[in-house]
Parts: structure tokens; sequence; C-alpha cells
């Protein structure tokens, strides 16, 4: 079902955004217009509309990859048979990456919403991934990462906000501290 053009209101400007690497209407969008223009750049088909169209279609496809992994995490400690588990996963994420919301506005067609659930999917990704890692020098970069990629992520949609909020509040106030100090860096 991926547009093979082309649609009405942001779609349009938002393509040829991208194309020129200008700027849309407000908010901009900086980071889809340069991811969209690089993904562009590639030759995965005839006309550059169906080329920014198939990016969406992978952005919403990769944070649907990223929800399951998380999905699959969460869920270790609730189902412990591991077949069961990958079965739910699975589940949620098929009538999430399915639902009217994000295949009609996001995956038909180019809108910079499949760039803004890629973004919250990997800060959440991080986030538990940093969860899960030893307190250390590497605990830390995981944290780093995470902050580093919340901070981009609002250049696409301020709504990213939602889950880097929740993310630094899982540390609580020291987010952005040493493993040796407890003192903000």
């Amino acid at each position: 079902t991926l547009a093979p053009t082309t649609a009405f209101w942001d779609t349009s400007e938002y393509i040829a955004a991208a194309k020129v690497l200008g700027i849309p209407h407000p908010p901009g969008n900086p980071l889809f217009v340069i991811l969209a223009h690089t993904w562009g750049l590639l030759p995965l088909a005839g006309e550059y509309a169906k080329r920014i169209n198939l990016f969406a279609a992978f952005t919403s496809a990769a944070s649907a990859a990223l929800w399951f992994l998380i999905a699959e995490r969460w869920l270790r400690t609730i189902v412990p048979v591991r077949w069961g588990r990958l079965l739910a996963a699975a589940a949620g994420t098929l009538v999430s990456a399915t639902s009217w919301t994000i295949w009609n506005q996001s995956a038909v067609n180019e809108k910079v919403y499949t760039v803004s659930l890629l973004s919250m999917a990997l800060v959440t990704w991080l986030a538990v991934h940093w969860g899960d890692d030893e307190p250390g020098p590497h605990r830390d970069r995981w944290g780093f990462r995470r902050s580093h990629r919340s901070e981009i992520s609002w250049t696409s949609i301020s709504a990213t906000c939602l889950t880097t909020s929740r993310s630094i509040a899982a540390r609580g106030p020291f987010c952005f501290t040493s493993s040796q100090s407890r003192t903000p860096v």
C-alpha cells in the first residue's frame, strides 16, 4: 500500500523540503529533512517521492522491530516461557504497527511521524539496555547515548519529549553523572 507518488497536505511539502534541504512549515523538522534527503539520494526507486515514501515505510518497520525487542525484554519477568514471550511481543508489535494511525498516517505515505516513532523507540530501547547493564563506565556510555539521541529526537517532533522525560526520570536527578561520583557532571 505504499503511495507511488506524493499526496495532499504536508506530504508534498516535506518531500519537496527533503529534496532541496529546505525548511517546511514550523517546527521545520530538520532531523526528518536531513535523513529523508540522504535516503532520497539512494537509488531505491524511480521517483523521488516514492523513495521518500519508502523511507517512511522503512522507519516505521524499524521502529516496530525496536518495539518488539523492548516488549520481549519487558515480558521476561512476566512470561518465563520464551516462545510465549516472543509470541506476545510479536502480537503486540503487529497490532501496533498495523493500527490505523500508524498505517494510514505514516507507513503509506511520507509523514514525519515515522522518524519520531523510530526516535522514541530508539530512546526507549537505549533506556532498557542501560537499565540492564552493570553499573560502571560502560553503563554511563549507554546513558549518554540515550541522552544524545533524545536531544536529537526533539528536532523531529516535540512529542518525543514524552519518552525522553520518562527515560531520564528512570535514573533520577543524577541522570548525567559519572559512576564514580554522585555529583552531576
